[in-house]
């Protein structure tokens, strides 16, 4: 081609693109749009963590090994539980990621976040490089919501039984247990691993992205003494959490001295199962705790006997074995050989002493992210989001109303032993017949790709961190009744009602939860109690409720022991 055609080719196409770029506003607009989205967000890289050796970095760096195995790993603190539980498969998937092989050079602490859609739980994984040295016995870790805006994303954490209605936590701290193989917590060059179960909060999508965040800090302390509802503990062999309705959490500023601080109520969770036959003691005598957590006899064997036999066996089992277990997340993982991943937590008093010479933090904290789900995260300044949908599987919405019954009553027994007694009574029964699974929101994100049922329901009284009583089968008709009851044996009538102490706890109903993929992955089991609001009416009775009455072929008591009802006088 000559010159002269090749130069008047050249104005052809000049002239069609001027055309083009002469168009209408909106065109216009479309084309200036594109450049404005490059440069104010990052596409955050990806990589395959699944099928990993080794992590993403810089050419000329030095490599680093997966969380899972290899030097610095986290075997010190989890088993093989929790350290194989992170297949996509299962659930989990990228949320953020400071790992890359693309980049000029390493930054400094690299972190990654995982996500698992079906139990909603979130654990973030770094890796410190920064060089430091500090002596310390534990690690206390903190997630907190910076926003004005009020959000219940966090409040699952550090509340075993939730109040739907009160003021949503903005911060949740917690102090990790030792490290399984005796090192010692610190280290450079070593990776740590932090899980947080989060709410489903269906507001986040009307929340622009730059008016909340995440912020997430790493610490370390040395604790001298530790205190569950009053009981010195050697060491901690479990998680010591707090949540908060704002930033003042007690546990994010431990003491600073060798003087007991109390910190009031908190909770003790574990993640995994081995962690709870780690810390059984098998050969405890009568009297002796039976356990490494600072948890009481009967506590200890519910939570354990529940949890191991629903694994072991069916999980369908699981809601009616777990007596004390109100909070927590069982099964999801497709590893074989291995138990499947428990999440679990439990109300406790917690006091903690320390010193203010071997506590810091970690460098490079605190670390902020964007949270997924909001509106227009996707234009976001830096890196946005892998997963970019809202967090949370289910919450409650309000605190519906539950009917009681309180009763006063007396009757007179007859033991071929012991001889006639009198037993007043003073019982409050509730009313199980109400369905108070439509007050469950479920993450519509989550419909989508799992089947979601309430296997489950139980009405169950709270009081004192213990699980008083549940919906239990009565002789009467075979119905469900829920009641509390105490008893005083006299040799006289006519109680005053008024010397009987009242009952204080909390009426919750607690849910059980099945989770099924539509990819045939495991099934997860979410167990979940919240409040209700009491609406209780009182009545003196003449004789015992025939729905209250002994069946004494249950009891398989002799023939000669007889209830003699007696109005009262």
């Amino acid at each position: 081609m000559d010159t002269k055609n090749l130069f008047r080719l050249l104005f052809l196409v000049l002239g069609y693109c001027l055309t083009m770029t002469s168009c209408s506003d909106d065109s216009k607009t479309d084309w200036n749009l594109a450049p404005s989205l490059i440069t104010r967000s990052v596409v955050t890289p990806d990589f395959d963590w699944e099928n990993a050796d080794w992590m993403p970095t810089p050419a000329g760096y030095a490599r680093i090994p997966v969380p899972w195995i290899g030097a610095g790993s986290l075997s010190s603190f989890y088993e093989t539980d929790i350290l194989n539980d992170y297949k996509s498969f299962d659930g989990w998937e990228m949320l953020y990621n400071a790992f890359s092989s693309e980049a000029s050079s390493i930054v400094n602490n690299p972190f990654f976040v995982l996500y698992n859609k079906y139990r909603g739980t979130m654990r973030i994984y770094l890796y410190i490089t920064t060089p430091f040295v500090a002596t310390s016995s534990y690690i206390q870790n903190g997630i907190s919501v910076i926003s004005a805006k009020e959000t219940s994303i966090l409040n699952f954490l550090g509340q075993p039984v939730l109040d739907a209605v009160a003021k949503d936590q903005k911060s949740y701290v917690q102090l990790q247990p030792a490290p399984i193989d005796g090192s010692m917590p610190l280290a450079t060059n070593r990776w740590y691993m932090m899980e947080y179960e989060l709410a489903y909060d269906q507001n986040l999508s009307s929340i622009p992205y730059n008016e909340i965040r995440f912020n997430w800090f790493l610490n370390y302390y040395s604790v001298s003494k530790i205190y569950l509802d009053g009981k010195m503990e050697g060491k901690l062999n479990a998680i010591l959490g707090q949540g908060a309705v704002d930033h003042s959490n007690k546990m994010g500023n431990i003491l600073q001295s060798d003087e007991l601080k109390s910190i009031g109520t908190g909770i003790l969770a574990g993640i995994g199962l081995n962690s709870l036959e780690r810390n059984k003691i098998s050969d405890a005598k009568d009297g002796q705790s039976n356990n490494k957590l600072g948890l009481k006899n009967g506590i200890f064997n519910a939570l354990y006997n529940g949890v191991s036999s629903a694994l072991k066996g069916s999980t369908s089992g699981l809601p009616g074995l777990i007596v004390g277990f109100v909070s927590g997340i069982v099964g999801g993982s497709s590893n074989k050989g291995i138990n499947p991943p428990v999440n679990y937590q439990l109300m406790t008093t917690i006091s903690l002493s320390g010193t203010s010479t071997n506590s810091g933090a970690f460098p490079s904290m605190p670390i902020s992210f964007w949270l997924p789900g909001t509106e227009n995260v996707i234009n976001a300044t830096g890196y946005v989001p892998l997963y970019n949908k809202i967090l949370g599987v289910v919450n409650f919405k309000g605190k519906p109303e539950i009917k009681s019954h309180e009763q006063y009553y007396e009757y007179q027994g007859v033991d071929p032993e012991y001889g006639d007694y009198i037993n007043e009574v003073h019982r409050i029964v509730f009313d199980t017949s109400k369905d108070y699974s439509p007050y469950l929101e479920f993450n519509p994100e989550v419909k989508a790709i799992a089947d979601i049922h309430v296997t489950n329901q139980e009405i169950v009284l709270y009081y004192n961190k213990e699980v008083l009583c549940r919906s239990l089968k009565t002789s009467y008709n075979n119905e469900k009744y829920t009641y509390w009851e105490e008893g005083v044996y006299t040799n006289h009538w006519n109680t005053d009602w008024a010397n009987f102490n009242k009952y204080a706890g909390d009426v919750c109903v607690r849910f059980s939860i099945k989770i099924q993929p539509k990819n045939g992955a495991p099934v997860s089991h979410i167990i979940k109690t919240f409040k209700l609001k009491e609406n209780r009416t009182s009545e003196e009775l003449e004789s015992m409720p025939n729905y209250l009455k002994p069946n004494y072929n249950d009891y398989n008591l002799e023939k000669d022991y007889h209830l003699i009802l007696k109005p009262k006088k």
